[in-house]
């Protein structure tokens, strides 16, 4: 019960926000993003244009999306853009969104990363599903052993 009304009064900004979030372009190949996430061990790469996020290019995508079509046609999985393949439109929070909405909305959407925005819409930085049960855990821990 400690746990849940401390977490009704944190707002995203409390978490660890990952800042050096990789980008693409959705005109670069999907070679590069899926590079990237490889030589960076990370799960996504988000799409941007003039800052602004418009699609996020994940495990998931990696796995449903570009595994299929490089098994049937390499020649033409080659010449794909990461637009080919991102999820356009990802869900977007601002540092000062309520901590649980965030916990709801990565469940109902059954994503695991978050993308957040600053003021004007300008990617600010990346929230993982590992950031939130790390805060959670660091939250019980600290409730339940300090």
């Amino acid at each position: 019960m400690d746990l849940v009304k401390n977490m009704s009064n944190k707002i995203v900004s409390d978490l660890y926000i990952s800042q050096e979030v990789e980008t693409c372009d959705k005109s670069d190949p999907i070679l590069l993003a899926i590079e990237k996430m490889v030589l960076k061990n990370i799960g996504c790469i988000v799409i941007v244009e003039n800052k602004i996020p418009i699609g996020i290019f994940t495990e998931r995508d990696l796995l449903n999306k570009v595994t299929p079509d490089a098994v049937i046609n390499q020649s033409i999985f080659r010449n794909m853009t990461v637009e080919n393949y991102m999820t356009p439109n990802p869900v977007c929070a601002k540092p000062n969104t309520p901590f649980l909405k965030i916990m709801s909305a990565m469940r109902l959407g059954r994503f695991r990363h978050l993308v957040i925005t600053d003021e004007n819409g300008q990617l600010a930085g990346i929230i993982s599903i590992k950031d939130v049960l790390n805060y959670i855990t660091d939250s019980v821990y600290e409730d339940h052993y300090l």
